[in-house]
């Protein structure tokens, strides 16, 4: 058998003619089978290595366009947030004529203060509403629990 994996078969070791049909055949489909399902397994791999490649490309270019349309003396305008970019709009001139990396970079700390304070402040704004309803949630619990409680007793 495993001179007939590897192609080397005698056909003189099988006595009976039906052996060596067999083998033959045996023999024929699975090195058929092992190499086209081995060309499959390649087919995959690539197949997947392509696509990584494509969304690999993508990124390269998306971060490039990221990258060479931030400018580090005025970057604090383009990438401003929208309620805070109103806010800026005074700034905008000095930011511009003076094209300072100290100022941008403050500018952008500003900014991204601003966005936390208002985030902070929605929060607490949607909260405070809430609170009563969610205790009233918890005496309705509770009421329930106690009539169902007496009911079993």
């Amino acid at each position: 058998m495993f001179d007939g994996f590897m192609g080397n078969s005698s056909m003189e070791a099988y006595t009976f003619p039906n052996g060596q049909i067999f083998i033959t055949v045996f023999v024929y489909m699975s090195q058929m089978l092992l190499l086209r399902f081995l060309v499959a397994m390649f087919n995959n791999r690539y197949k997947i290595v392509f696509e990584n490649l494509d969304f690999l490309k993508r990124k390269n270019i998306i971060n490039l366009k990221n990258s060479s349309s931030y400018d580090k003396q005025i970057g604090a305008i383009t990438t401003s947030f929208f309620p805070i970019n109103i806010l800026l709009l005074p700034f905008i001139f000095p930011i511009l004529i003076l094209k300072n990396d100290r100022l941008n970079d403050s500018v952008l700390k500003v900014e991204y203060w601003c966005l936390i304070s208002l985030y902070f402040g929605l929060i607490i704004g949607f909260s405070i509403p809430i609170l009563p309803i969610l205790f009233l949630k918890s005496v309705g619990n509770s009421i329930y629990i106690m009539t169902v409680v007496k009911k079993k007793n």
